[in-house]
Formats: structure tokens, sequence, C-alpha cells
């Protein structure tokens, strides 16, 4: 068993001491599957709120269940089926609505956001320019422009949104 020094004291800080802590538990093991699931366990342990951790392998053209802590999850997902499926075809980060809202993550921290559904003052698409736009009440605006033939993932993106908001107006 390990033990690390993990510290919370700030955000900067958790992610420096978790990185560390990474490093030192996969720098002798050769073995991909062993630091996957020691990876996805340190991060389990330690990243707060998190509801899943772990990893997703690329299997002849199928994402295939890696190691992970949390709950049950998909164990085979198709390249372009639903958030990670897209983001894995695409190789780009999703956006995600869900009932609380309107959710971007990304690995540049900055460019990530969360908006609660009431915070939004406009949300369009442009389906021509193949554009979502959303702005924030009193605050930025963001532009989404999607790299398939058309604009049809941003229409689905758009009528989920609009779904959720139905549902939180009644």
């Amino acid at each position: 068993m390990y033990e690390f020094a993990v510290s919370a004291s700030s955000k900067a800080e958790l992610y420096h001491d978790l990185h560390a802590a990474l490093d030192a538990l996969t720098a002798d093991e050769p073995d991909t599957i062993a630091n996957m699931a020691n990876a996805a366990a340190l991060i389990w342990q330690y990243l707060p709120d998190l509801n899943w951790s772990g990893f997703y392998r690329l299997v002849e053209g199928e994402l295939v269940l890696g190691p992970f802590q949390g709950k049950p999850a998909c164990i085979r997902i198709a390249i372009g089926a639903g958030v990670c499926g897209a983001a894995a075809g695409t190789r780009e980060t999703q956006l995600v609505a869900d009932v609380h809202g309107l959710r971007y993550q990304t690995s540049n921290r900055d460019d990530a956001f969360t908006v609660a559904f009431a915070d939004v003052e406009t949300f369009t698409l442009d389906y021509l320019q193949k554009t979502l736009r959303v702005k924030k009440r009193g605050g930025r605006t963001w532009n989404f422009t999607t790299r398939a033939a058309n604009a049809d993932p941003l229409l689905v993106f758009q009528r989920d949104v609009d779904r959720a908001r139905a549902r939180l107006a009644h």
C-alpha cells in the first residue's frame, strides 16, 4: 500500500501534489493497465466531488472500459455515441447540458465553465455557420463551432438544452 501527502490547501497545490504522486506511483511500472488502475484510484481518492474516475481504451475502433473507480460504467462505447464517444471521435472536449445547466470541460482550466440555466441570457444556434453561442447574463459569451460536415451535433445539443430548460420551468 502507498501513502501520499496530497494537500488541498489550494487547487493548484492539489493538482501539483497529485501529479507528483502519480509520477511516483507509475515511474517504475511498465504495465499500462496497472498504471491506469493506480491512477484511477489515486484520482478518485484525492479529487473531491467525483462520481467516476477511470479510463476507456481504444480497442478495434471502439472504446472499451478500462480500470476505474466509481459506479458501474458502459463496457463498450461506439465512436461518436454519447459524450465519451463524441469526444473520442472528434478528439475535442464536449459541451454538456444536464438538469442544472451547461458545463464545458477542457484540459485548459481557464476555458472551462459551468453556467446554470437561470444565468443563460441567450442560447442560439446558427446551423449554416455550424456555431452555437451561449451568453451568460451580465457576463461572458462563448462560441462553439463543430468540425462535423453539418451542425447536427450542435442541433442535438440545443434540443437537449431546450428539453432540460422546459423541465425546469414546470
